[in-house]
C-alpha cells in the first residue's frame, strides 16, 4: 500500500498546526523539542518500531521481525525505483545521499529530469501503467478567497509563524489541494476506527467548504496553472495508446456480442414470418399443408367436444 506523500503531510501538518503558536518559537517541522539544531528527529523512528511492535505477527509473514529497521527503507525503496529500467543509479544515489566515489561525484553532474522520474516511482506510481504521468492534485481557481479560509482554518498557526511569503506557503497549499481530493479515501479510513484522531481535522468539520473544494480540486491538465507532468517514462506515450486500442477492441467486442444476439432474435423472426407467408398462400392456393391440416383438425375436434357436452347438459336436464 501507498501513501500520498502530500496527503500524509497534510494531515500531519494538521495535527501539528495545533502545537504552532506564537508562545513557543517552533523553527522547524519535523524535529523533537528540546533538540539541537541540525539533529535528525527520531519520531519518525520511534513510530516506525511502534508500528513494527503492533503489526510483528504480519510482519513475520514477509521479512524476519528483527531484521525490521528504519534504514532499510531508503534501502527498499532504492531497491525498488533500481527495478525500473527507467531510473539511472545515479539519481537514485543522489536522492539517498549515497557517494558514488570522489571522481564520480565530482564529474557526474544530476540532471533534475532523472530525478523526477524518481520521484513519481517513490510515491507509489507504476512506471507501467498509462497514468505514470498524472498530475498532482491542483486547484484550479488558486484565487479562490475560500482557499485562504481553509489554508488558515487547517495550517493558521504555522502560517503566522513563517508568514505567507515562507517556502512553505505553496508547500501547504499543495498539501490542502491533496488533503482535499482524497477526502474520501481518508473518511472511509476514519469511519473504520470509532475514535480516530483524524476525525478532528479542522477541514472536516465543515462540509460546506470542502465539498466546494472538491469542486475546485483536479488533477486534468489546467491551463495556466498546470499542464505538462514532469519525469514521465518515455513509454507512458506509447501505453496511453496502447489502452485507448484495448478500449477499442472491447467496446468492438461488446457490439459484436450484441450483434450476434439480435442476429438470432432476427433469425427466429425471418423463419416465423416466412412460414405464415406459406401457410397464408397454400391456403389461397387450396394447398393442403401440415399447419393448415392441424388446424383443420383442431377445429373439428373442438366443434365435436362442444356438440358431445350439450348432448349431455341436454339429457340430464330430460332426466
Amino acid at each position: 500500500m501507498y501513501i500520498c506523500l502530500y496527503t500524509a503531510l497534510a494531515v500531519y501538518f494538521c495535527v501539528m498546526n495545533t502545537i504552532w503558536v506564537a508562545s513557543e518559537s517552533v523553527d522547524f517541522i519535523f524535529i523533537r523539542n528540546g533538540s539541537k539544531k541540525g539533529s535528525a528527529s527520531s519520531n519518525y523512528c520511534d513510530y516506525v518500531r511502534k508500528w513494527a511492535d503492533r503489526c510483528k505477527d504480519k510482519i513475520s509473514l514477509f521479512i524476519r521481525p528483527d531484521h525490521t529497521n528504519v534504514h532499510g527503507v531508503r534501502k527498499g525503496s532504492a531497491t525498488e525505483a533500481t527495478s525500473s529500467p527507467e531510473t539511472s543509479l545515479p539519481s537514485v544515489f543522489h536522492r539517498g545521499e549515497w557517494s558514488l566515489g570522489v571522481v564520480l561525484d565530482v564529474y557526474w553532474k544530476f540532471a533534475q529530469k532523472g530525478d523526477q522520474l524518481l520521484g513519481r516511482i517513490l510515491a507509489g506510481l507504476d512506471p507501467d501503467s498509462s497514468t505514470f504521468d498524472v498530475l498532482p492534485p491542483h486547484f484550479t481557481k488558486p484565487d479562490d478567497p475560500r482557499i485562504n479560509v481553509a489554508m488558515e482554518l487547517c495550517f493558521g498557526n504555522i502560517l503566522g509563524m513563517l508568514g505567507n511569503d515562507s517556502f512553505m506557503h505553496p508547500i501547504l497549499l499543495r498539501c490542502l489541494a491533496s488533503l482535499v481530493h482524497h477526502e474520501g479515501s481518508l473518511r472511509r479510513i476514519i469511519n473504520k476506527i470509532p475514535q480516530h484522531p483524524w476525525k478532528c481535522l479542522p477541514i472536516f468539520c465543515d462540509e460546506v467548504l470542502i465539498n466546494y473544494l472538491k469542486t475546485i480540486v483536479t488533477t486534468k491538465p489546467t491551463p495556466g496553472i498546470l499542464v505538462k507532468s514532469t519525469g514521465s517514462a518515455r513509454h507512458t506515450k506509447i501505453m496511453k495508446a496502447v489502452d485507448e486500442i484495448l478500449d477499442i477492441v472491447k467496446e468492438d467486442k461488446k457490439e459484436r456480442a450484441q450483434l450476434r444476439e439480435e442476429r438470432k432474435l432476427l433469425l427466429e423472426d425471418v423463419k416465423k414470418v416466412v412460414k405464415n407467408a406459406i401457410e397464408e398462400k397454400a391456403m389461397q392456393n387450396g394447398h393442403l399443408t401440415y399447419e393448415s391440416f392441424a388446424k383443420i383438425i383442431n377445429e373439428r375436434e373442438q366443434k365435436l367436444v362442444g356438440s358431445i357436452q350439450f348432448t349431455m347438459d341436454a339429457a340430464k336436464l330430460l332426466s
